[in-house]
């Protein structure tokens, strides 16, 4: 049975945030989503009051349309969301390892980019990399061990342990 840490929804949207396309993407899929089910439930509203007058055979073409914008709104959402969303989980499920670090680049009001390795099941060593805004890992340097989010399924899926997350 996999453990979950009891993370807040708010850190998805803090993941989401920090890459602007993908908020983009997401928050336009949410939108039209909603304004697809608006048309639905108008659409709706006047098939049934202009069928109880006259049935008509064709009343099944606008409300396909709207199930399919619908669908295609959940669809943008995912795609905008669905990076975020896999790095939430690993926050919520990933397995706590020990990296060691290769590189430390820091970006001058950006962040600091982190390429680091760990050892995985199979004997074998995984490289990843990331990228924070924890100043505090200047002090760092190579050689020195940090902490790791790593996919229970995926090994070579991992990110860095925020530091705002205890664990």
């Amino acid at each position: 049975m996999m453990d979950k840490r009891k993370i807040k929804l708010s850190v998805f949207f803090k993941i989401l945030h920090a890459n602007i396309y993908n908020s983009i993407v997401f928050y336009f899929g949410l939108l039209f989503t909603a304004f697809s089910l608006v048309f639905l439930f108008f659409t709706l509203i006047v098939i049934i009051i202009t069928s109880i007058k006259h049935f008509n055979q064709n009343i099944y073409i606008p409300i396909l349309i709207g199930l399919g914008t619908v669908l295609w709104g959940i669809f943008i959402a995912f795609i905008g969301g669905r990076k975020s969303l896999k790095t939430y989980n690993l926050y919520k499920t990933g397995i706590v390892k020990d990296a060691e670090i290769d590189t430390i680049a820091v970006f001058p009001n950006k962040g600091i980019r982190v390429t680091y390795h760990y050892d995985v099941s199979n004997e074998q060593i995984v490289y990843g990399n990331a990228f924070s805004k924890n100043y505090l890992l200047m002090d760092k340097e190579s050689g020195d061990k940090i902490k790791i989010f790593v996919d229970r399924n995926n090994e070579s899926n991992s990110v860095l342990v925020p530091h705002n997350i205890t664990i």
